[in-house]
């Protein structure tokens, strides 16, 4: 029901829907969800994180990590990073291995990911 909820509140906005993302995961985890927490959970500095969730200058890694951060289910990653101005192109097969650890491994630690990731020989994140 939770999962749902977040699907159902996002917008075609990727920003927008990357803050509702956050509060959601708030809301979840029972305390305030800052780009400090984000970045060291993602592998990225909390200045990067801030130009994701402010819609300036971030790349389609960044946005893939901050998904993989929030522990997004897949409908929600997937409406962000549609919405995003970069996408995953499913003829790339580094995007094919992204899109399957979005569907199957978004429960797991951003580590264990981009370790599945290295195995499988996707350019890393």
């Amino acid at each position: 029901a939770d999962d749902m909820r977040l699907v159902s509140s996002l917008t075609d906005d990727y920003v927008d829907s990357m803050q509702k993302a956050v509060e959601w995961r708030s809301d979840l985890d029972g305390e305030k969800m800052t780009a400090v927490e984000i970045g060291k959970r993602a592998g990225i500095n909390e200045a990067t994180v801030r130009r994701a969730l402010s819609g300036k200058e971030s790349s389609l890694n960044t946005i893939v990590l901050f998904c993989f951060a929030l522990h997004l289910p897949y409908k929600a990653s997937r409406k962000i990073i549609d919405n995003c101005p970069h996408h995953l192109l499913l003829s790339n097969l580094s995007h094919q291995y992204y899109d399957f650890a979005l569907q199957h491994l978004y429960a797991k630690e951003v580590s264990e990911v981009k370790s599945f990731l290295n195995e499988m020989g996707a350019d890393p994140l």
